[in-house]
């Protein structure tokens, strides 16, 4: 743009030169054009703001790592003047943002690609949109917005988890399996006939009675929510949050979800919503998926009550026999979580002198190769 300004300037004074020396109605306009061009180009891209529309398409989710490919298409009534466009792109999950800039002309479509390596609700915006005037001398901001949100998903990695036996855990159900026999003689499941090798504690001598065929009163099966995983986004205070742990967290928490209802646990997921607790039953790699969109759409924080205390002021006891706590760093508070059952603390760095709690640390370069085997 000083190339057209400088080049403007140039014109001018070599036409007032010209008309100072030729002193005629010809060297006049010449001046007269080259001290109007401008105001005229000026109030042509005034208007050319107020008509001026703008809209954004990207994809609705993607993994961290692929190419997001964003496309702008501007519209304008009036001429097709060139376009100088910011697009702003802020991560929430991560708290990353960075700008783009793209120059188009109205009525034309362009694309910009990014590859963001950090999982998260990332929001596109048009931040700023200004409308050049035809001879190139000045811009006027256009008030023509948009905006996008794309997820990007953590990638997941296989791990394989292994559920400790040897805990314990205040939690009594309920509920029983209606397709599964279990051990819990105070329910029963089903009746059917004696097989070889059954208890014979189990012989229903009543309907035994009754029947040609000794029968066999089939125990019920508690249902009990074996697991949660909490996942933690606060950084202690005066610590500034930081995306390579964040993303890193992330990677775990939605990696070992996903692995257990592979498994067929059914368990439940945790993570804080500003100063509130939020909590999903997941039983299905669809329902982990779903909560993915909810929690990648929350911001780090620095201070304040971490999941693991929410947990705790929430509840008056965690019953749950296997508890796994997912932290950019040393997750706090966890240890409240333990009473006789199995608590992990998972973490890229820190956690020492947590009393009750089994620590894992992990890289937060490549998470996977530290937590390829390892005990619920």
């Amino acid at each position: 743009m000083w190339k057209n300004r400088v080049a403007w300037l140039c014109l001018t004074v070599a036409a007032a030169a010209l008309h100072l020396f030729g002193d005629n109605a010809g060297t006049f306009a010449a001046v007269g054009i080259a001290l109007l061009a401008p105001l005229v180009s000026t109030a042509l891209a005034a208007v050319m703001s107020r008509k001026i529309s703008v809209r954004l398409t990207a994809p609705d989710s993607c993994d961290a790592g692929d190419e997001i490919r964003v496309e702008l298409e501007t519209k304008s009534s009036i001429l097709r003047p060139e376009i100088d466009c910011r697009i702003t792109f802020s991560n929430i999950f991560a708290g990353e943002r960075f700008v783009r800039s793209i120059t188009t002309r109205g009525g034309a479509a362009s694309t910009l690609a990014v590859v963001s390596n950090r999982c998260g609700r990332m929001v596109i915006a048009v931040d700023r949109l200004s409308v050049r005037d035809p001879l190139g001398l000045v811009r006027l901001r256009a008030r023509a917005t948009d905006r996008r949100e794309t997820l990007i998903m953590p990638r997941r990695f296989e791990t394989r988890i292994a559920l400790a036996d040897d805990v314990d855990t205040a939690v009594e159900s309920d509920e029983y399996s209606m397709t599964k026999a279990g051990g819990d003689p105070s329910e029963t499941f089903g009746v059917r006939e004696y097989q070889p090798g059954d208890p014979i504690k189990q012989i229903h001598w009543k309907l035994s009675q009754k029947s040609p065929n000794l029968m066999i009163r089939e125990l019920g099966l508690p249902i009990v929510r074996r697991a949660l995983i909490l996942l933690e986004t606060a950084f202690p205070e005066g610590e500034d949050p930081r995306p390579e742990p964040l993303h890193a967290a992330a990677e775990v928490f939605f990696s070992i979800s996903t692995a257990l209802c592979e498994r067929e646990v059914a368990h439940v997921a945790a993570w804080r919503r500003g100063e509130t607790l939020v909590c999903r039953e997941i039983s299905a790699v669809e329902d982990a998926v779903a909560a993915a969109a909810e929690w990648l759409s929350e911001p780090p924080a620095s201070g304040g009550r971490s999941t693991a205390e929410l947990f705790a002021e929430t509840f008056e006891r965690c019953g749950y026999a296997h508890v796994a706590a997912v932290a950019p760093c040393a997750p706090r508070g966890v240890e409240r979580l333990y009473g006789g059952n199995r608590v992990t603390a998972l973490c890229s760095y820190g956690g020492a002198g947590l009393e009750g709690v089994h620590l894992r640390v992990f890289d937060e370069k490549d998470p996977a190769a530290d937590l390829r085997e390892w005990e619920f």
